[in-house]
């Protein structure tokens, strides 16, 4: 048989998987959607102008040789060859379509079987042939062979797939004698990279990990604004060095995680970094008002009657104080950091809520100096309980003296003392203000074993004896004390009760101390 027969089959092989799409397959089959340009009498390049303009293909005669390939069609420039005497060149121009978001283009190969000879070219380069197209012909009956060419340089997007047939020259002019024809099929396997299913591929993507199909880049950043960590400025690099989901270029607190952006005095400074969240003078280590807004500030309306003579309210910079009559003022003064960052309402509101008074006076005029003086006071020990500390004594067990305060005790002011603590000694007791234990307090006595009275070994004040009060898991005991204008001692008594003579002797084995804190009670 003289007749070419080209029998053109692509296959393409899969890619790699990149997840979480799912994997796909492109499929192009001959048919007539096919341009073909020719025929012509002579070997063209597949660029030459002097190919023409093409027309579509058409699905040709077939001969009973000819192989099928299922899905593809025969085609050619006419249903039968046109000049089947004479050696024609015919030029196939498909156009392959992967999608954009098609990955790992690996391993494709083109399988290609053929009668006398043809040229194949992917996106302009030639990536096989076989017969001789362009050369004197040599029937070897190439359509009965199978070749392999590497199909390099297939990528997403649009890509050319040209062939040129040659149909060799026959002494005959029966078109079915010499029949020319082209059949071929194209299957791709490929993965789309579109992580976030939004339509945009992952190579182009602003934002993989969230759907934003507008793509939108508030500060073009090249960041989405979805996955941006910080949308009114541009951070490329969305460096974000404490982890709080913040870019630093917008963290008011780059070194501290916070995340909500507190800011409550509007600086520009996070509440976690400010040294001062309010911006009224007193850090926050202090500030008892510490989460007021600001300026804290006492106004008019908060009160009931003009403010009163020698009253106090603070303006949001000064403690200001209302003179009397006579414009006259009570001398003293008094500022924020005194009244530890409260405003008088703010004062007002914290002692009754801690159950210190109502104040309904206060409340009418504004504070009184005295008010002021006592909460200054009170919270000098952290804790607004309507006393404050003004001493704490440790008392050695070993010490038949006992210790002093260090403060005297102003008469007719009541204070209150707090020890805590336990001592022992060598008979493995182990004491505390009041009772005693020889089993780690599994079970205690108020007085030591042997029938010693109860008051041995109890804490005594100014060497009287006191009553403690009941068992302390916390050895912990409170007595109250009117002052007396002197210092106060505090002794662990170890002696003869009967006389309150304490025992030099005894002494001698105590180990450990008790501590006593002294407040003032306002």
């Amino acid at each position: 048989m003289k007749k070419l027969l080209s029998v053109f089959t692509v296959l393409l092989s899969a890619f790699m998987f990149v997840s979480p799409v799912l994997a796909d397959t492109f499929e192009k089959a001959s048919d007539t959607s096919v341009n073909v340009f020719g025929p012509l009498n002579q070997y063209e390049g597949i660029d030459s102008a002097n190919w023409g303009s093409s027309v579509p293909a058409v699905a040709t005669w077939v001969h009973p040789s000819w192989p099928s390939i299922t899905g593809a069609t025969w085609i050619s420039s006419a249903v039968e060859t046109e000049t089947p005497r004479n050696n024609t060149w015919r030029l196939f121009s498909d156009t392959l379509n992967l999608p954009e978001c098609a990955a790992n283009i690996t391993g494709n190969l083109i399988k290609v079987t053929s009668d006398n000879a043809e040229e194949v070219y992917l996106n302009g380069a030639l990536i096989g042939s076989d017969g001789e197209v362009q050369t004197t012909p040599v029937d070897n009956q190439e359509w009965s062979t199978v070749l392999s060419y590497p199909l390099n340089g297939l990528t997403v997007g649009s890509n050319s797939l040209k062939t040129i047939v040659r149909n060799y020259a026959s002494a005959t002019d029966d078109p079915h004698a010499n029949p020319t024809g082209l059949i071929y099929r194209v299957e791709a396997t490929y993965s789309l990279s579109d992580r976030d299913g939004d339509g945009v591929c992952d190579g182009t993507d602003n934002c993989i990990s969230s759907p934003n199909s507008n793509q939108a880049d508030g500060d073009g950043d090249g960041v989405g604004d979805v996955c941006d960590n910080c949308v009114a400025k541009a951070n490329t690099d969305q460096a974000d060095s404490d982890l709080d989901e913040v870019g630093d270029v917008c963290d008011n607190c780059v070194n501290v995680s916070n995340i909500d952006q507190a800011d409550i005095d509007k600086d520009g400074i996070g509440d976690v970094c400010d040294r001062d969240n309010d911006n009224d003078g007193v850090e926050n280590e202090i500030d008892f008002c510490g989460s007021t807004s600001l300026p804290t500030l006492d106004s008019s309306l908060q009160f009931t009657a003009q403010w009163g003579v020698h009253r106090w309210h603070y303006d949001g910079l000064n403690w200001i104080q209302q003179p009397n009559p006579k414009g006259k003022l009570s001398g003293q003064t008094f500022n924020i950091q005194d009244t530890y960052g409260c405003s008088c309402y703010d004062i007002l509101e914290k002692l009754k809520s801690a159950g210190l008074g109502q104040f309904g006076g206060h409340y009418k005029y504004g504070c009184s100096s005295s008010i002021l003086s006592d909460f200054h006071l009170d919270l000098s020990d952290g804790v607004l309980d309507g006393s404050y500390l003004i001493d704490t004594v440790t008392v050695n067990s070993k010490l038949i003296g006992g210790v002093n305060s260090v403060v005297n005790l102003v008469s007719d002011m009541n204070y209150r003392f707090d020890v805590t603590g336990t001592w022992t000694n060598r008979a493995g007791e182990t004491v505390d203000a009041k009772y005693t234990t020889m089993n780690n307090w599994g079970s205690y006595v108020d007085a030591p074993a042997g029938g010693f009275p109860n008051e041995l070994l109890d804490l005594q004040i100014n060497n009287g004896f006191v009553d403690w009060g009941t068992y302390s898991a916390a050895h912990k005991y409170s007595r109250a004390f009117a002052g007396n204008g002197s210092t106060v001692n505090f002794r662990v008594f170890d002696g003869d009760v009967a006389t309150n003579t304490p025992n030099p002797g005894w002494y001698g084995d105590n180990n450990g101390s008790l501590t006593v804190n002294i407040y003032a009670e306002l």
